[in-house]
């Protein structure tokens, strides 16, 4: 796997299908301490959730328009998937 891939020709939406679900997978270090989801607010007003470890940024949302709607995605995500502390920033 490359270190860094050029995307300067990519064509958004040339893989999408809407009749697929995707399925991420998330690695994570084993010894991290500090694996946890941060809900928050961008300069526009938009609400965000996030999976960080120690000092990476490792899933980044899409915005939501209220944090209601932010906590309820996270919380669909969290029932089908890995279980992290959730932190307000």
């Amino acid at each position: 796997m490359k270190k860094e891939y050029d995307f300067s020709q990519a064509v958004r939406g040339k893989f999408y299908r809407h009749d697929k679900q995707a399925k991420i997978v998330v690695h994570l270090k084993k010894n991290t301490k500090h694996t946890r989801f941060e809900i928050y607010e961008d300069p526009s007003g938009l609400f965000h959730f996030r999976l960080q470890d120690d000092r990476h940024t490792v899933f980044a949302s899409q915005s939501f328009e209220s944090k209601e709607a932010c906590l309820e995605a996270l919380s669909e995500l969290k029932q089908s998937s890995i279980i992290a502390p959730t932190v307000f920033a």
